[in-house]
């Protein structure tokens, strides 16, 4: 059943790694990242862009309200 699949928290796991890479960890904030990787004793401040603020903002909110709608359906299958 699809929703058991949702509920579980690997799935989740999974989901969020994924989303990670394709939204969060951008060119902008990567370079800065690798940088550091090499040696760079110092991380420099990452000045994140217009469009990657409101796309992060988007995507929480709607990480948000699926996580929501999850938790509803852990605390609906444990009161069976």
């Amino acid at each position: 059943m699809e929703s058991d699949i949702c509920l579980r928290p690997f799935t989740w796991l999974k989901e969020s790694s994924e989303y990670a890479r394709s939204h969060v960890y951008a060119g902008e904030v990567m370079e800065v990242v690798e940088a550091a990787a090499r040696g760079s004793m110092k991380v420099e401040t990452v000045d994140l862009s217009e469009d990657y603020l409101q796309a992060a903002g988007g995507l929480a909110q709607r990480k948000a309200a699926f996580a929501a709608c999850r938790l509803a359906g852990v605390f609906h299958d444990s009161l069976r």
